[in-house]
Order: structure tokens, then C-alpha cells, then sequence
């Protein structure tokens, strides 16, 4: 939007976005819609790195020739991810402020949002005619909007670690599932640093994960 003229305003909580435990790839038809949106060769560029094959106990998939967009997936720290897109905004040409928080959408004629700075006692009123919120599955935002929840139930836990040293093929991701534990974990490669993986687990058996 910002390269298309409009001016542009992003709001972020975070002054340096942590590693934690979200997204840490895109597959096929999500790097279809980052082609579309001009941001994939970016993302490579900085942070990201293709993975063609999966291999999920019934031989080894090629997603190049067996996906209908005929792409790859790409993984990638999340938090480099954040940081890349966030400063490729900023070049675009939109104003970031980082470390602010949003204290109230006003939905009125003309919306606006309430910002709370970095002094407790700073608060400023900025409208505008489109306003995106992006907080998350606890979103402030859809209360203050009054937006109804739908939502399906989520019976899984979900955890995840890093990992170093594995001496396993840079080019594939593993999944393997028991259904009869009602498990699933995955271990999906990335460039020159730890490797996430993943466990999702049921919880029908009333056991939360630890350790």
C-alpha cells in the first residue's frame, strides 16, 4: 500500500521480536500467495530457505511436482521473518514505531485507533479509513470491535524446540504421526542455524506435555 502512495502507519508491540514457537514455514500454496505479493524472493534473500521433499513414512515427496503451485516450502526462523518484512514496509515507505501499544479501536465514521507510547502517560488518537489489526488468537482487537468468535475446538497441544547438530538431509522435512498416541512431530530444516521441531500432541488423554 505504501508503495502505491497511500500513507501507511505500523503499530508493534515488540522492540525486538523473541523466538518462540509459531509458523516456522510456508508451504506451497502459501508461497503461491507470497509470489503474488512480491515478498518471496525476499524472504530467501534474508532468512528463508527452500525445502522441496517431505518425508512422512510413505516415501519421499517431491512438493515441486506433486503440489498444484509446484513450489517448495520455506522455512525460516520466525522472528528473523518478523524483523525482515517489518524493515521491508518500513522501505516501502511506511512509518513503523516499535514499543507502543494500542489501547482502543474507535469504530465510528471515521475509525481510529488509541496508542499508548512508551510513557504510561502518553496517549494519542490517530484515524484513519482502513485500519488492519494483527494481535493474535487473543485479540484485543476483535473485542473492542465486537466481532462474534467462530472458531473451531482445539483439541491439541502444541510445543516445540531447537535443536543442533542433526545430521539429517537439509532439503526435507520429516512428519511422523501415531495415530494410536494420537501424536504428531515434525522436524523441518533450516539455513546455518538450529532446527525447530515440532510435537503435537492430543488432548484426549488428559496428559499435558512436559519435560
Amino acid at each position: 500500500m505504501a508503495e502505491r502512495g497511500s500513507k501507511v502507519l505500523v503499530l508493534e508491540r515488540e522492540t525486538i521480536f523473541k523466538d518462540r514457537v509459531r509458523g516456522e514455514a510456508i508451504v506451497s500454496w502459501g508461497m503461491a500467495e507470497a509470489n503474488e505479493l512480491g515478498i518471496s524472493h525476499l524472504l530467501k534473500e534474508k532468512c528463508g530457505h527452500d525445502v522441496p521433499f517431505v518425508e512422512a513414512g510413505t516415501g519421499l515427496r517431491d512438493l515441486r511436482a506433486t503440489t498444484l503451485q509446484k513450489l517448495p516450502l520455506l522455512s525460516f526462523p520466525h522472528q528473523a521473518m518478523q524483523e525482515t518484512l517489518l524493515a521491508a514496509a518500513e522501505n516501502a515507505g511506511a512509518e513503523v514505531r516499535r514499543g507502543v501499544s494500542v489501547e482502543q479501536i474507535e469504530c465510528e465514521a471515521e475509525p481510529a485507533v488509541v496508542v499508548l507510547g512508551n510513557d504510561a502517560n502518553s496517549r494519542e488518537r490517530i484515524s484513519a479509513r482502513l485500519v488492519v489489526a494483527a494481535d493474535g488468537r487473543g485479540s484485543a482487537a476483535r473485542k473492542w470491535t465486537k466481532f462474534p468468535i467462530c472458531e473451531q475446538s482445539n483439541n491439541y497441544y502444541m510445543a516445540g524446540v531447537l535443536l543442533t547438530n542433526v545430521h539429517a538431509s537439509s532439503e526435507t522435512m520429516y512428519a511422523v504421526f501415531n495415530p494410536e498416541l494420537g501424536l504428531w512431530a515434525a522436524l523441518i530444516p533450516q539455513a546455518g542455524g538450529p532446527i525447530p521441531r515440532l510435537l503435537c500432541l492430543s488432548q484426549d488423554d488428559g496428559r499435558p506435555p512436559t519435560g
